[in-house]
């Protein structure tokens, strides 16, 4: 596989078409697991990610549950003894990083694929110290 998009289209929540574009630290993981993908996929059975069982087997013919999903962040929050999260949780941090590298709300909006710009500002999450400082340093005058 030489040459992959850094962004495709992916069917989402609510059969929504969205964009999906990836940091350069996803798309180096993506990278390498793609060609090792592309020599596993069955005919007609484009997912990208499927289940992986013990010795290594890749079951192509089935995508990865919603249930499998969830189990991941679970797992690897009790194995470093880290409070209990979601794959959502990603989502909130995902747009916090977003917000905090200087981006807009309707950068943020189209990065975690919501239609709303009212709906991506409950992500905001920066701190009321940062805002109170802003204040201070606005002259009228």
């Amino acid at each position: 596989m030489d040459k992959v998009n850094r962004s495709d289209r992916v069917i989402g929540k609510g059969n929504k078409e969205r964009l999906v574009l990836c940091s350069d630290n996803v798309w180096e993981y993506l990278s390498e697991w793609l060609p090792y993908r592309e020599k596993t996929l069955s005919v007609g059975i484009p997912n990208i990610f499927c289940p992986i069982y013990k010795g290594t087997h890749i079951d192509t013919s089935r995508p990865l549950t919603e249930s499998a999903i969830y189990a991941m962040p679970r797992k690897c929050a009790s194995e470093s003894e880290v409070q209990e999260f979601t794959p959502h949780d990603l989502r909130r941090t995902f747009a916090t990083r977003l917000f905090e590298n200087g981006n807009d709300a309707n950068v943020v909006r189209e990065n975690i694929g919501l239609s709303s710009i009212l709906t991506t500002q409950r992500y905001d999450k920066r701190d009321k110290e940062r805002a109170r400082q802003a204040s201070r340093n606005v002259r009228l005058f």
